[in-house]
């Protein structure tokens, strides 16, 4: 009877101890197959070359870079940001196209990587490459959106919402992104088709407006997406031609431009000035009222954003009057429901396309 009972006490040790390997191995698979969704990763290209691995579907986004803000949101995917760019707290109509952004962190350029970590960020869309490079050194993926292309921007446009859509992988980010990508392209193929016999024989000239440094601040480069949309348009952008973002006035003077348009939250502010400023009085484009502000929305209209196809058509209209009557209101108005899901009145329209906010005051 003694044996039987030892045989029972091993027997039920054995079970116990063969459940407690099963558990383990069992809780084992699981916490692999946990840690093998938090692992998958996607490998890409970003705008300035850097090959890349990053988080497949990221749940907390850092967006630095303010185009990648407005894509994100406009595509739906705003619950995965968990901070963005300081500056674009100050924009009066972010916060009225997307009020939530009030629960969101701000970041800048000095944000340490410690607070990334504490934030749980698993993904840094940066706008300069030396801040991707640093992030992803410490262990935290990162990508660069960059507002100038190589060895232009021609071939940029869709560069990161295709970016987006190697990401999240979504079908209804998918849909709304090739929905942009559509509508942009139908706008530009009425220009190619309605331009196709114009040469170039104007020059525009563009002042960044993003800070008060005068009518002269541009962007020095062909790289820019401003010079992109100048070729679209058939006009010459005036920048390209620069060694410096801030030519002298002189410089500015003797080229003259056909063409002046101001971005961001200073523009009126610049344009102010300069009229009232005897040194730029004879700027053709001020005699002949073809100096003209860009649209401020989410972001501003002239970055990569969902506003670029408003921009195009509205530089289209104000270019070439006798050629192009794009019923801007429709599309600013069309950007803002379809993409965030906000009602704009038509006066609300007219004071962001002329740089103004929701009460026609200047930005800045």
């Amino acid at each position: 009877m003694l044996e039987t009972n030892n045989q029972f006490i091993k027997k039920s040790v054995v079970s116990v101890i063969a459940i407690c390997l099963l558990f383990v191995v069992s809780f084992g698979l699981i916490a692999c197959n946990i840690d093998n969704q938090k692992m998958q990763t996607v490998t890409l290209t970003d705008m300035v070359g850097d090959v890349v691995s990053v988080p497949k579907s990221p749940k907390k986004v850092g967006a630095l870079s303010r185009s990648a803000v407005d894509m994100l949101v406009a595509f739906g995917l705003s619950d995965t940001i968990t901070g963005v760019f300081d500056t674009i707290f100050d924009n009066e109509w972010a916060s009225i196209i997307h009020p939530s952004m009030s629960k969101w962190y701000k970041y800048d350029y000095n944000t340490t990587i410690e607070t990334y970590l504490e934030h749980g960020v698993d993904l840094v869309i940066a706008p300069e490459q030396y801040l991707a490079q640093n992030l992803r050194e410490h262990g935290i993926p990162a990508i660069t959106v960059s507002q100038y292309g190589e060895p232009n921007y021609d071939n940029y446009i869709f560069y990161f919402a295709d970016m987006i859509k190697i990401i999240f992988d979504d079908y209804d980010v998918v849909s709304k992104i090739e929905r942009w990508k559509d509508g942009f392209s139908k706008i530009l193929n009425q220009i190619n088709t309605s331009l196709e016999e114009v040469s170039i024989t104007k020059t525009l000239f563009y002042t960044r407006g993003d800070s008060n440094r005068g009518l002269n601040y541009t962007e020095a480069t062909d790289k820019t997406i401003q010079n992109t949309i100048c070729k679209y348009l058939k006009v010459d952008y005036a920048g390209k031609g620069f060694d410096t973002s801030q030519p002298t006035k002189e410089t500015l003077l003797q080229l003259d431009p056909d063409y002046i348009i101001v971005g961001g939250a200073f523009q009126n502010t610049i344009i102010n000035e300069a009229k009232s400023d005897s040194i730029w009085q004879d700027l053709s484009a001020f005699k002949n009222d073809t100096a003209f502000n860009i649209g401020v929305g989410f972001v501003s209209f002239e970055q990569n954003g969902v506003w670029l196809t408003a921009y195009l058509a509205d530089l289209a209209n104000k270019i070439y009057p006798d050629i192009f009557e794009f019923d801007i209101i429709s599309i600013v108005k069309n950007t803002a429901k379809d993409y965030f899901d906000v009602e704009l009145s038509n006066e609300d329209v007219s004071n962001m396309l002329k740089g103004l906010n929701r009460n026609g005051q200047p930005l800045a």
